[in-house]
């Protein structure tokens, strides 16, 4: 439940709700942090919250939270590569359906080495 969405009055329900049980406390608290996590720009920040979040997830004392930690780790230099190129899925559906349409239009290339060439000259200042 974010804090932003809620109605008036219910954030006192809610810190109620988390003073009442320290379990949702942390699992909210946690939460909150991957949000931030999500939120920074330059990859070496991303990092450092990553890990201090990792480790507060590590050492929360909650199974599924733990698990959940480990199994968002393989995901990680993903994550870091959004904050260096953030690229949306929009572009890149749009980039991969320019090269169908190449390769379409030639009705295939017997050179792979040229059809890179052609992918290469639809995308200027690519690299």
């Amino acid at each position: 439940m974010n804090r932003d969405s809620l109605r008036p009055g219910a954030d006192v329900a809610l810190h109620a709700l988390l003073a009442a049980n320290h379990r949702l406390l942390v699992v909210h608290g946690l939460r909150d942090g991957l949000e931030d996590l999500w939120a920074q720009r330059p990859p070496e920040l991303a990092a450092q919250a990553w890990n201090s979040w990792h480790r507060k997830a590590l050492r929360s004392g909650i199974e599924s939270m733990r698990r959940f930690a480990q199994n968002l780790s393989p995901y990680l230099p993903g994550v870091l590569a959004h904050r260096r190129c953030p690229l949306g899925t929009h572009l890149i559906r749009g980039m991969n359906n320019k090269i169908e349409r190449l390769n379409r239009r030639a009705d295939g290339f017997r050179d792979d080495a040229y059809f890179f060439l052609k992918i290469r000259a639809a995308f200027p200042g690519g690299g």
